[in-house]
């Protein structure tokens, strides 16, 4: 749902936010295309989780989910003992492993 705004439903970067944005989304179904072959799991993380910014890849117009999970974490399991980090990183996973399905050959 989140995703959609910016990247668009089909995940191509044409989302109903698209004339807002500076740069484009990138067409999600091309990653492993442009990457050799190869899905880049790790680095997509990264991107999506946000919150190791690396400074050597300039200004950073995507969203940080990784801080937007820890806040939604917190409010959900109030009271409860849990590894923060642990939710962060399961929901990213699932994130990351919708995009790897729908690669182009």
């Amino acid at each position: 749902m989140h995703c959609a705004i910016c990247h668009g439903m089909d995940t191509k970067g044409n989302g109903p936010y698209l004339s807002s944005l500076k740069v484009t989304p990138p067409d999600l179904t091309l990653i492993a295309k442009d990457n050799a072959g190869a899905f880049p799991a790790d680095h997509i993380i990264d991107v999506i989780d946000g919150r190791a910014q690396v400074t050597s890849h300039g200004s950073r117009d995507m969203p940080i989910w990784g801080d937007r999970y820890a806040i939604g974490a917190a409010e959900h399991f109030a009271g409860s003992p849990y590894d923060q980090e642990a939710y962060i990183r399961g929901r990213v996973l699932i994130l990351v492993d919708y995009p790897r399905r729908i690669q182009q050959k």
